[in-house]
């Protein structure tokens, strides 16, 4: 039975859309990875400015969820998504932000991203490419507010 369930499963997914989307379904864990900012600071800093979370595409309706969370803010966008070749395009339809309380409440020694650069940035189609060894999703540079940065999706396991 153990062995006939990713047969079953692979049947269900290619009943759902085309075999070549195959590649592109599940879990994949990742990273905003902020490459550089506009404020003075260290590779400690941009490390710590870097969001940290997951995205999951699903065969149905090609839609998608992504979950990143920082040290005071947490993002959840949903959208659909398609693919050309190893392109995928996600265009969100939904960004939520939880900045913890807002102004009055964030700690000055922690680092913030604004919601409204979030929202900007999320605003715009997120473009990633799949690497050779289909195991990683790289995304192209985006901005938000003052960072600079990409996106890399690592296959999850689970």
């Amino acid at each position: 039975m153990k062995r006939l369930l990713p047969f079953a499963l692979t049947l269900f997914l290619v009943g759902c859309g085309s075999k070549d989307a195959i590649p592109y379904l599940g879990r994949w864990h990742g990273d905003l990875v902020v490459d550089k900012t506009d404020r003075a600071g260290t590779d400690k800093d941009l490390q710590r400015e870097s969001l940290r979370g997951a995205l999951q595409i699903y065969a149905t309706d090609k839609r998608c969820k992504l979950h990143l969370e920082g040290e005071q803010e947490t993002i959840d966008a949903e959208g659909n998504w398609s693919h050309t070749g190893t392109t995928v395009t996600i265009k969100f339809t939904s960004v939520k932000i939880d900045d913890q309380g807002g102004a009055d409440r964030r700690d000055p020694n922690l680092k913030f991203i604004a919601p409204v650069d979030i929202r900007a940035a999320y605003q715009r189609n997120l473009i990633l490419h799949l690497s050779r060894d289909k195991k990683k999703l790289l995304g192209l540079e985006v901005t938000l507010g003052h960072l600079t940065g990409h996106h890399v999706f690592t296959r999850s396991s689970d």
